[in-house]
């Protein structure tokens, strides 16, 4: 993995704000609905500084609903959030967040997946490139 590139330098005087990094911002979701569905790639030549995720789902079924990472092959590395539900309770939510920030390297792809027909899951990913 590369070092992180956003460290601020030792200044003696900023003026305005300060730099949070020199990448390209990410947020994005994607739903997915009995199906996986990916929510984004990490582009070719770039790593993923992933800093917070969210998981949210309607359900009027049972079943789980999960935001996972695989790698460049397309194997499971890591659960995100994962939520197991129940009909009888419609609306739920989960979050992770990372400071400092998870390395994703290039190839790597974040997929929310829903188990049944009554779920809806919305992924959604906040982040930088570079």
């Amino acid at each position: 993995m590369a070092l992180m590139k956003f460290r601020e330098g030792n200044r003696v005087k900023w003026i305005g704000s300060k730099p949070g990094h020199d990448g390209t911002q990410v947020f994005t979701s994607f739903p997915a609905t009995n199906a996986t569905a990916i929510v984004y790639t990490v582009p070719v030549g770039s790593v993923l500084y992933l800093v917070e995720s969210f998981l949210g789902v309607t359900a009027i079924a049972a079943g789980y609903v999960v935001l996972q990472i695989q790698n460049a092959g397309g194997a499971f590395v890591r659960h995100l959030c994962f939520i197991q539900v129940g009909a009888a309770a419609p609306v739920h939510d989960s979050h992770f967040t990372a400071w400092p920030p998870v390395e994703l390297p290039a190839g790597f792809t974040i997929r929310v997946q829903s188990s049944a027909v009554g779920l809806t899951a919305y992924g959604a990913i906040f982040g930088w490139v570079e």
